[in-house]
This record gives C-alpha cells, sequence and structure tokens, in this order.
C-alpha cells in the first residue's frame, strides 16, 4: 500500500519573497522555530512543499517562501517570485537598511547519488536548526527530508535549506542571507 505524495511536483516549486506576511493558513506547516537577536527576530517553518523564513527588524519585515504553485499567494507586497528550475541567484536592497540576498539550485541525481546523500542529510536533522521527515511512499521508499541551517549573528542571519524529492531524486538547495546594513 502506497501512500499519497508528501511533496508537490519539483516541477510546481516557486520561490516568492515578500515585504510582508503572507497569512499563514495559505501554508501547512510541519515544523517551526523562532530565533532572536537583540537587532532582529526570525520564524522558520518547514511546510509540505519547503519552507517559509519571515525575519523582522524594527522598521522591515521580509518573508521568504518556497512552495508548490498550487498554493494562491498574494501579489501584494511581492518583491521577488521565480519558478525553481536549474538554479538562481538574486539580490535585493530593501527599505530601512536591509540587504537580502538568494542562491537556489535544484539538482537532480542519478538514484544511486540521491540515496547517498539523503543518507548524508538524514543524519544532518540531529544537528539541524530545523529538520522534518515526512512519511515515504512505501515502507521501502525513502520520506521526503526538509532541513534548515542557520546561522545567526546581531546583524544577519544566513539560512541555508535543504529540500529532498525522493520520486523525482531531486534536492533543492537555498542559501539566504538577510542582514541590517545601518
Amino acid at each position: 500500500m502506497s501512500l499519497p505524495l508528501a511533496r508537490p511536483d519539483l516541477g510546481s516549486l516557486l520561490f516568492r519573497l515578500y515585504s510582508r506576511a503572507p497569512h499563514p493558513e495559505l501554508f501547512e506547516i510541519r515544523s517551526k522555530i523562532r530565533l532572536h537577536q537583540l537587532r532582529w527576530s526570525a520564524e522558520l517553518a518547514i511546510c509540505d512543499a519547503g519552507h517559509v523564513v519571515q525575519w523582522q527588524s524594527a522598521n522591515q519585515l521580509v518573508c521568504e517562501v518556497v512552495t508548490g504553485g498550487e498554493v494562491e499567494l498574494p501579489v501584494h507586497g511581492r518583491v521577488l517570485s521565480r519558478r525553481m528550475h536549474g538554479g538562481c541567484s538574486e539580490s535585493v536592497e530593501l527599505p530601512a537598511g536591509v540587504g537580502y540576498q538568494v542562491c537556489f539550485q535544484v539538482e537532480r541525481l542519478d538514484p544511486v547519488q540521491f540515496l547517498n546523500l539523503h543518507s548524508e542529510l538524514q543524519q544532518d536533522c540531529a544537528r539541524a536548526t530545523l529538520a522534518h521527515e515526512f512519511p515515504g511512499r512505501s515502507r521501502l521508499a525513502p520520506g521526503p527530508l526538509s532541513l534548515l541551517n542557520c546561522e545567526a549573528a546581531p546583524d544577519s542571519l544566513l539560512v541555508h535549506a535543504f529540500h529532498t524529492f525522493p520520486e523525482q531524486c531531486a534536492v533543492v538547495k537555498v542559501q539566504s542571507l538577510l542582514e541590517l546594513r545601518d
């Protein structure tokens, strides 16, 4: 007996950046954590397709979303929108002296390489800032993984995110940097 897919189709993945917080009910949150520094705070969440990183300083809110295309997200407050295929690198200067940089890559592997990487990421889950393993389609199939590793500093947050898609032998890698530049 197989279970329904935990992840949407890899081809439907979208990356979005907002200067406001989309309504939290738009996402099926599996795991979340809050981080605090003196000048900023952040909430990181793992959802079915990817993640949500909401970062706030005294004068600026930034929300990064990786999700499937079936989720209707608002246009209001959208700063960036990219379909996730191949790779992409973007940099944005936001009001209130906030800099944002992101690089993402969708990598398809042969089955043996994928299983090796998936196994390494499973081990990394114990040390990750936030991690979630979804159920596999069968008892023999690996379940999709999501993990976020963060490096928090007084004026910045660096997030390394990994999301596996076992059905497609693929991994999505996202690296984001939010920093106060004043």
